[in-house]
């Protein structure tokens, strides 16, 4: 249940935009801040800038929303540099739709310690190393199980309210002779075009 885990936290009005719009995307964004998800949203409401996202995800798993996902505040910007593949020069915040992550992001490391650009301590536990680097950095701040599940709920969720053809459902029933051929004809249908379900029920 999506609700429970959903902490209703307003916005002032003036904070995002009133303005109903069609959207065709998420983003994903990372805060590089502390864990409290709450506390996203506290800075935002501090100044006059409207960029905020709709919800913001604690470490705890517990989502913090400040609009509806419907509505929309700058949280992408103008995008630049999309020419080489042919997108158009426009502000994707009004189409997409933002969850940012509590997360401190990148990581130094002094010693055998890790500490945020704030200088916060992240214990080691909750370090993840990527050898290769990752945006010219070596070590990040892990999420959280509890996000990674909080975040899939969401996408889940949005899925089937602004999806393209929104959520369907088909039933069939296969003659039991026929079962293994028909079954294995169909998973192969699916497979080859590409559109699989995240849920289907086989019995």
């Amino acid at each position: 249940d999506l609700k429970k885990d959903i902490v209703q936290y307003p916005m002032p009005e003036n904070q995002f935009v009133k303005e109903v719009t069609d959207k065709t995307g998420i983003v994903l964004h990372g805060t590089a801040s502390n864990e409290i998800g709450k506390n996203v949203f506290d800075y935002w409401n501090s100044n006059k800038e409207r960029v905020a996202t709709c919800v913001v995800v604690g470490a705890s798993g517990i989502i913090y929303q400040g609009y509806s996902s419907k509505l929309w505040a700058g949280h992408i910007g103008l995008a630049h540099g999309l020419s080489k593949w042919k997108l158009p020069y426009q502000d994707y915040s009004k189409t997409t739709i933002g969850i940012e992550i509590a997360n401190w992001g990148f990581l130094t490391k002094k010693g055998d310690k890790f500490y945020s650009w704030t200088g916060a301590e992240v214990p080691a536990s909750e370090v993840i190393e990527y050898p290769n680097l990752f945006k010219q950095n070596r070590f990040y701040e892990r999420y959280t199980k509890e996000q990674i599940d909080a975040v899939e709920k969401l996408l889940r969720y949005w899925n089937k309210i602004y999806g393209k053809k929104g959520f369907i459902q088909y039933q069939m029933v296969i003659p039991k002779a026929k079962g293994k051929e028909g079954m294995t004809k169909i998973l192969e249908t699916i497979a080859k075009s590409g559109n699989g379900s995240f849920l289907a029920v086989l019995k």
